[in-house]
């Protein structure tokens, strides 16, 4: 069964949905010395001159920033390290913001450009923008949309991404994934670390029917953690079956993003086959 998360909020306030990249979040921008340089979240320089396109970035001047995202269709976020390692020049640096500076170098600041004007400034510089869907349809959209539910999920699969990220209407931007669900057996349980879950289940080691570990799952609210510690406590949580959330099955079989969503009462098996 496929769902989306919404994390619980309404995507009711947004103008925006951005598409949802899973990579390594990277900074552009002009140096002092009026170099190109890019930075990585930890604020540590990466060479990536060697990505195909690289040269469209050459463009940028020294008012502006942009945040990107370094990625490859088709491969985790846990990849790029490896493909920076090895210089993967089939990787892509898409932009997802543009920053402009005001003011003197003594007092500089950055403000975000709306969402159109990244758009146009991007394809001023034949740069890789990421593309955004909006409630009113601009010129330089992808189409409007109304709620989550205009998403199809087939299509999302097919970009290679996420998801979307709901942004505008002065909220903080919201991420909105495709989750399918299955049911597992706990074959084991992993502890709390100390402190708050101390004592507690930590995380659920779950299977499928054929015995395969799939996923050690967690995501549990602290009444969902209280009960299941106690079945664990009296032996009757071993052999249960579960539903689990997961945004989709890893490389190596694994699921990814699990989360645990029920106890199934309800089932006594687990499923086999995981989409």
């Amino acid at each position: 069964m496929k769902t989306f998360d919404t994390h619980r909020h309404s995507s009711a306030h947004y103008r925006f949905a951005q598409l949802k990249i899973d990579g390594f979040f990277i900074q552009v921008n002009r140096n002092l010395l009026g170099a190109l340089q890019c930075v990585t979240k930890g604020y540590n320089n990466v060479d990536l001159s060697f990505l195909k396109g690289f040269y469209q970035f050459e463009n940028l001047g020294k008012y502006e920033t942009l945040q990107c995202e370094l990625w490859k269709p088709g491969q985790p976020a846990s990849y790029v390290s490896t493909g920076i390692a090895t210089k993967d020049a089939d990787m892509r640096l898409d932009v997802h913001g543009v920053k402009s500076v005001v003011g003197t170098r003594e007092h500089e600041t950055y403000f975000n450009k709306c969402l159109e004007a990244q758009s146009e400034f991007c394809a001023e510089l034949d740069l890789p923008f990421v593309g955004f869907f909006d409630r009113e349809n601009c010129s330089s959209s992808m189409g409007k949309w109304h709620s989550v539910d205009t998403f199809d999920e087939e299509w999302i699969k097919a970009q290679g991404v996420e998801g979307v990220v709901l942004k505008g209407g002065g909220n903080e931007p919201l991420k909105v994934k495709p989750f399918t669900t299955c049911d597992l057996v706990v074959v084991d349980v992993k502890p709390g670390n100390e402190g708050k879950y101390f004592g507690m289940i930590g995380s659920l080691t779950c299977a499928t029917a054929d015995g395969i570990v799939v996923a050690n799952v967690s995501g549990m609210t602290d009444e969902e953690r209280a009960a299941l510690s106690v079945a664990h406590d009296n032996g009757r949580l071993l052999g249960t079956i579960v539903e689990v959330k997961y945004q989709k099955v890893g490389a190596k079989g694994k699921l990814r993003h699990p989360s645990f969503v029920r106890i199934r009462t309800d089932k006594f098996v687990a499923d086999t086959v995981l989409a």
